[in-house]
């Protein structure tokens, strides 16, 4: 007979942490349950295509102790924590309280990168299937995205030890009438007001009545120094004291030199302020897009044809009453931006109007360098006809659903009882505000979509389809299961839903 699926259910990694293992309070049993459940889910990672889900993870076939997951458009390899196992049902860790995951040995690709989570100057490099510690020169960083050692010139780079509390102020021993304030954990030298000096007794600048500080060094009139708070400025010594004084626009402060030079490598660019990950916000030039934060910067995003972005609700929906006409977009003349739609080409501003342009063969367009660069690590693969494996888009007729590409064919998916699909972040969601009230989700009280199938949570070698308004349990041929993301039974190779014999 079958596993009843609390019989299949371990202690996951949620709740309190005892004894270096997180446990799973009584209270939470039931609520677990019944959140674990199968539902549709969304593609899983596709490991020969350029591009997977984000966040999507996916058993390794070698190791029952590790799994694949999407980070940044890129395919990790992550390890659960010792003693516990990936559990590809739930796509989780699970306590391995039972025995049941032997981990096979952590092996990588010759030369692959991995950072190093412990040490921002370091990083791991894989030497004949081990990962060996690797360290950045002296002055350096690792780089996720480019994936190799670069200059620090903001020195955000520093051991821990080293690192300060933010907004801690500490005595600066070489100015009575300055201090040293921490920002992000860097010490900082600040000025006090003219007149005053830095008490340490009480942490802050007070009026120097007594001529407490008169010893400070006075600078040499016409001196120049870097400003360590502006790359674009430098300090200048007028009557004793360094005064600021800005470079040119364009220019940064060289301090070998002691002259402002025009900074053509972009040496000196003001950080922009980071986003919140995952935020949405309105596209002022585009009522049919939005924008959204990916890695601390905000990137324009399109809606589907025919819909507009709603900043109340957040999402993309149906223009049905013409809320968004088309506009013609202004730009600034030579402005260039990658074609959504062509990694190849990009839009260029010429007379106020955006024209398209394509790259040489063998190159693509670089939003970053606002250029086209040679194609050496093959970053814009031509998409062929049809769509891209495991792409999504909004479905039109049913909010309470999506698109998904499959074998080069857009194939209808449904998402969970509850949910909504978000257009804007291709994920379902609960619908607690009630986005979709004309979703009709398939139930044994309600009429269904005709011809859906979901995946039954009492046997993965079952399912549920929707025939003539009703729900039907149907069963796979003997020795499949139903795969959620196909729909269909598939011939069950690799055992995934292993049943017991019955006596």
């Amino acid at each position: 007979m079958r596993k009843s699926r609390e019989s299949q259910v371990r202690m996951f990694y949620h709740g309190e942490i005892r004894d270096g293992l997180p446990r799973i309070s009584l209270a939470l049993w039931t609520l677990l349950l019944v959140c674990l459940l199968p539902s549709p889910s969304l593609p899983a990672i596709v490991r020969d295509l350029g591009k997977c889900m984000e966040g999507s993870v996916e058993a390794d076939p070698q190791d029952c102790a590790s799994y694949y997951q999407c980070l940044d458009s890129a395919i990790r390899h992550q390890q659960c924590p010792e003693g516990a196992y990936f559990e590809a049902s739930y796509e989780v860790c699970v306590i391995d309280d039972q025995g049941i995951c032997k981990p096979a040995a952590r092996k990588c690709t010759e030369l692959e990168l991995a950072v190093d989570p412990a040490d921002c100057a370091g990083y791991f490099q894989c030497i004949g299937g081990d990962f060996v510690p690797q360290k950045c020169a002296a002055g350096g960083f690792y780089n996720l995205t480019s994936k190799n050692c670069l200059v620090d010139g903001n020195v955000s780079c520093l051991p821990l030890q080293a690192r300060c509390t933010d907004e801690q102020l500490q005595e600066n021993p070489e100015d009575c009438a300055g201090y040293l304030q921490c920002v992000n954990g860097i010490l900082v030298k600040e000025k006090c007001q003219s007149g005053s000096y830095f008490d340490v007794s009480w942490n802050m600048c007070v009026v120097d009545a007594d001529g407490i500080c008169v010893s400070a060094e006075k600078c040499t009139e016409g001196e120049l120094k870097a400003d360590p708070n502006d790359c674009a400025g430098y300090l200048k010594c007028v009557n004793g004291e360094l005064e600021e004084q800005p470079c040119a626009s364009g220019s940064y402060f060289n301090s070998s030199l002691k002259i402002c030079i025009i900074d053509v490598n972009g040496i000196c660019v003001a950080p922009p302020e980071k986003c919140t990950e995952g935020d949405l916000e309105v596209d002022p030039n585009n009522c049919a897009g939005y924008l959204k934060c990916i890695d601390g910067e905000l990137v324009a995003e399109q809606c589907p044809s025919g819909s507009y972005f709603d900043a109340k609700l957040e999402l993309c929906l149906i223009d049905s009453e013409g809320i968004c006409l088309p506009t013609v977009r202004k730009c600034n003349e030579g402005e260039m931006v990658a074609d959504p739609e062509d990694c190849a080409a990009y839009q260029q501003c010429v007379g106020q109007e955006l024209v398209q342009l394509k790259c040489d063969p063998g190159s693509y367009f670089n939003a970053t360098a606002s250029g086209c660069l040679i194609d050496e690590d093959e970053v814009c693969v031509p998409q062929k006809q049809g769509c891209t494996e495991g792409e999504l888009m909004q479905d039109a007729e049913n909010c309470g659903g999506y698109l998904a590409c499959v074998n080069g064919l857009f194939v209808a998916q449904t998402c969970g009882s509850g949910e909504y699909f978000h257009p804007g972040l291709l994920e379902c969601f609960n619908d607690d505000r009630n986005i979709c009230p004309s979703n009709c989700r398939c139930s044994a009280k309600g009429r269904c979509i005709a011809g859906r199938r979901t995946a039954d949570p009492q046997d993965c070698a079952g399912y549920v389809e929707c025939l003539e308004g009703l729900l039907v349990e149907q069963s796979c041929a003997p020795g499949s299961y139903f795969e959620t993301t196909l729909r269909g039974c598939v011939i069950d190779e690799q055992h995934i839903c292993a049943t017991e014999q019955e006596e």
